[in-house]
């Protein structure tokens, strides 16, 4: 995958069709379905976020090291990774190293 200023918004979009490309502007509108999980059992291991590229949704537990993670204070600058950014990250490239084993 290729980097540069869509990098983000693609990787997402890996993750969660399994498409390389981006949809244009004029292409037919794509639903992404993001669902919310509370925590049903807090304990000390943050669970992963659960993607599904054939039904294009991603379900995320919020738990309590999540909540932790988005009170931080953003990088207005991008000069730093956030605690967010630690977290979210490695699930999503390592999503993208095959097809269903996200």
């Amino acid at each position: 995958m290729q980097q540069g200023s869509a990098f983000r918004p693609r990787l997402f979009w890996k993750v969660l069709s399994d498409f390389e490309v981006l949809p244009g502007v004029l292409d037919t509108c794509a639903f992404l379905e993001l669902k919310f999980l509370p925590e049903l059992e807090p304990d000390q291991t943050p669970t992963p976020i659960r993607l599904h590229t054939c039904m294009m949704s991603m379900e995320v537990t919020i738990h309590a090291y999540l909540l932790n993670l988005l009170l931080e204070p953003g990088n207005l600058d991008d000069s730093g990774s956030t605690g967010f950014d630690l977290w979210w990250h490695p699930q999503m490239l390592s999503a993208c190293q095959g097809y269903n084993q996200v």
